[in-house]
């Protein structure tokens, strides 16, 4: 009953240490946007989840890893077929510069069991100018004070 209804839009907000689902979506559509994940908790398991029937779409986003975390776990394949990323970095121990790397094809080489495709099959809609998408580096300073 959820498919063709779950449209939603997550933007300029703070995780801090959350294990999982952030977000994990199944049959719908969803746009993930300029979020800062700090993620250093000794029960994480992944960020973004790639259910059945999903569209997620992850665009400048930070990863702060901590800890033994990696790329490769940030994302997680639950029934799901493709994911559209891009613009998004990796900061490790919140210091130093921003990486950008490819958190799809790093999952695909820690989980070649379960591999993930790039198919554009939805593009975001919900853009305006209350939402809009920001420069990955201008993160940090936006999401810092505006985070709830």
């Amino acid at each position: 009953t959820d498919r063709g209804y779950l449209r939603v839009t997550w933007h300029h907000n703070h995780f801090d240490g959350l294990g999982e689902r952030a977000p994990r979506v199944r049959y719908g559509q969803v746009h993930v946007h300029n979020n800062y994940y700090t993620v250093d908790s000794p029960h994480f398991v992944y960020s973004l989840g790639v259910g059945r029937e999903s569209h997620l779409y992850a665009e400048n986003n930070i990863f702060d890893l901590h800890g033994d975390a990696t790329a490769g776990e940030i994302l997680h394949n639950w029934g799901g077929t493709d994911i559209v990323e891009q613009g998004n970095a990796v900061l490790r121990d919140g210091g130093g510069r921003l990486t950008e790397t490819d958190r799809v094809e790093a999952h695909n080489e820690a989980h070649p069991d379960k591999p993930l495709g790039t198919e554009l099959t939805w593009v975001p809609q919900l853009v305006n100018e209350l939402s809009p998408v920001h420069s990955v580096r201008a993160v940090p300073r936006l999401v810092g004070p505006g985070a709830f």
